[in-house]
Order: C-alpha cells, then structure tokens, then sequence
C-alpha cells in the first residue's frame, strides 16, 4: 500500500507560459470538476482517443517530470525535489520515456525556462 504523502503543500515551479494557464484556470467561469469526475471523464476519453491507453490525473504530473529530466538532465534532483519526490522515485517511475531529439524541439516551448 502507498504511504501517503506527509507533504500539505507544495511549491511547484512554473514558467511564464505555466503561470499565465493556472490564472487563466482558477478564473474560468465554470467550476473546475472534482478530481474523481476528471479521472472517471479523462479515462473514458483516453480509450476512445488513443486506442485504449489509460489516462488519468497524474498522467499530466508525470509528462511534466520526465520531459523536465530528458530537458535538463543535470537538473534531476532540483526536478524531483519540486515534485516531492527522491531521486529514487523519479528513476523508477518518470525517467523510463524513450524521447528522441525531435521531442526536444517539441518540449521546448513549455519546458524552457524552467529553470
């Protein structure tokens, strides 16, 4: 069973473009779901759209993490730190993604400047 986090809060590093969507998201008109909908709707569209593979909430946290550490390589512990995780975690679980070069060109305008 997963120990659950100790952590209340955390502060997760932004850049401009990350910063001006999360404003943009807690002033939209409509409520944002709660999480069990969002999971129970992202999964259900997962399947139709991409033949099956499973989607859910954390599927956006760990795209995030592993293209920060195929972008910034020597920034892995300052990465799994702001993400509350160990080094350790982040091997096992964010850094397993076989990325080429041409998914560089495509991460970069929303990783670049994260540091």
């Amino acid at each position: 069973m997963k120990v659950k986090a100790k952590q209340k809060e955390r502060a997760i590093r932004l850049r401009d473009i990350g910063k001006t969507i999360i404003s943009d998201l807690f002033q939209a008109p409509h409520p944002l779901p709660e999480l069990p909908a969002f999971d129970i709707k992202l999964r259900r569209l997962s399947k139709r759209i991409l033949e099956g593979a499973p989607m859910n909430n954390k599927t956006f946290r760990k795209t995030w993490e592993s293209w920060l550490v195929f972008y910034y390589p020597d920034k892995a512990l300052q990465i799994a730190l702001s993400q509350c995780h160990t080094t350790v975690t982040q091997y096992e679980h964010y850094v397993n993604i076989p990325f080429e070069e041409y998914d560089r060109k495509e991460m970069r305008k929303w990783v670049e400047g994260w540091v």
